[in-house]
């Protein structure tokens, strides 16, 4: 079979400071038929984006249009690229040199060449100097990762391990040039939904994470257009979508309250627990949960979640949701010794040793391996990942009565 052409999508804005990485990357993918599209969208740097570019000579086709935001330069490339498949590539981002080679073929085992795909990832903090892998298998099941909007709803995918046929842009529109941030999840919540993914559970890119994206430097943008997507996907999706695609519908308004609370948007957590009867909802999960914790033998320990920030808080907010009191925090940061975190004590890792033989320890941080490795080294027998306990809880609302989950064996780490 001849390969089919794929068109790689680079919309640059003032980026001379690392699109010359990005084409590089692109450039030196293993797949035998791309090309690359590079559309400056009005750079005011004194022409730097443009002599990178044009260094490039006939290896990359090079447009240049006002200023208007990215999805005015997105929209462009789509017009004038030649290739059946759309691969968006930032300008601060990284392809590895399979990511288009690995893609195809996950389409060809798959027996759907205009399927979805998407992929694993790497993330670069620029800023703290650190790499981390978001590894989505070890969190949620495949048949979640692969199914509508799933991955949507949980922000798990980034746009540029994306494989998109150009059929699917021909039924689900372009993206919308009025959005500043979200211009991207929007179209995708349209292009998603009712459609099976392809999940490729390897990094195929390297996401860069740095001061001068508009996350930064555009908070309110992101705040309020983000706030007005996930309202529309609370709004659209039917009863029958989110059972079918989240297993159970405590899974799906919990993530809802979990975004709309890192959003600081109270109201809103109000008004979606009043409109769906969240307390209810999460009672019925929440006894399911509970006959799990039985059945590995956790009913009656305390329960200590280590690690105090972000991912630690949302922990605590789901078990409480569920109805399970947590007795502890636990931290490295001394500082946070003997204070109270939303409402729980914090003790030291040599307290929490002394009582871990009756305390089930969660570890809550996006890279969980050294503090298990601690935990483990301090002699606590008890220890789960909030991966883990997140996939558990996808395994049970997938399962009809959740006989079918992992036994402590396979959790406990």
């Amino acid at each position: 079979m001849v390969d089919p052409k794929i068109s790689i999508i680079i919309p640059v804005y003032n980026g001379s400071n690392y699109m010359r990485e990005a084409i590089d990357s692109a450039l030196a993918q293993t797949y035998g038929n791309f090309e690359v599209l590079v559309v400056n969208d009005g750079s005011n740097d004194g022409g730097a984006t443009r002599e990178i570019a044009l260094s490039y000579g006939d290896k990359i086709r090079y447009f240049e249009k006002e200023n208007g935001g990215v999805a005015t330069a997105l929209n462009l490339a789509l017009a004038q690229m030649e290739g059946e498949y759309f691969s968006w590539l930032s300008h601060d981002d990284l392809y590895y040199p399979n990511k288009l080679t690995a893609e195809m073929n996950a389409l060809l085992e798959r027996g759907d060449l205009r399927a979805i795909v998407y992929s694993d990832y790497d993330v670069w903090d620029m800023d703290k100097g650190e790499k981390w892998p978001a590894r989505w298998l070890d969190q949620y099941p495949r048949e979640c990762l692969e199914n509508s909007v799933f991955p949507l709803i949980y922000t798990l995918l980034h746009g540029c391990s994306l494989l998109i046929h150009k059929s699917h842009f021909q039924r689900a529109g372009i993206f919308n040039e009025a959005l500043l941030t979200t211009q991207d999840y929007d179209l995708w919540f349209q292009m998603f939904r009712n459609q099976r993914l392809v999940f490729v559970p390897t990094p195929l890119i390297c996401a860069r994470l740095h001061s001068q994206q508009g996350t930064h430097t555009m908070p309110r943008a992101v705040r309020e257009e983000g706030r007005r997507l996930y309202l529309k996907a609370a709004a659209s999706l039917t009863e029958e979508e989110i059972s079918r695609i989240f297993g159970h519908p405590f899974l799906f308004y919990n993530r809802l309250l979990e975004i709309f609370g890192n959003f600081g948007l109270d109201e809103d957590c109000r008004t979606l627990e009043a409109q769906y009867g969240i307390s209810e909802v999460s009672k019925s999960f929440g006894q399911k949960v509970r006959k799990w914790f039985s059945r590995q033998g956790w009913a009656g320990r305390r329960l200590c979640i280590f690690c105090c920030g972000e991912y630690g808080k949302n922990m605590l907010s789901l078990f409480l949701m569920l109805g399970f009191k947590v007795d502890y925090f636990s931290d490295n940061n001394s500082e946070r010794w003997g204070q109270n975190v939303e409402g729980v004590p914090c003790i030291s890792p040599a307290a929490l040793q002394k009582i871990s033989g009756n305390t089930l320890i969660v570890a809550a941080i996006h890279s969980p391996g050294p503090i298990v490795e601690q935990l483990k080294a301090l002699g606590c027998p008890h220890v789960i990942t909030k991966q883990f306990f997140d996939r558990q809880l996808f395994e049970l609302g997938l399962s009809s009565g959740g006989e079918e989950l992992a036994d402590e064996r396979g959790g406990i780490v």
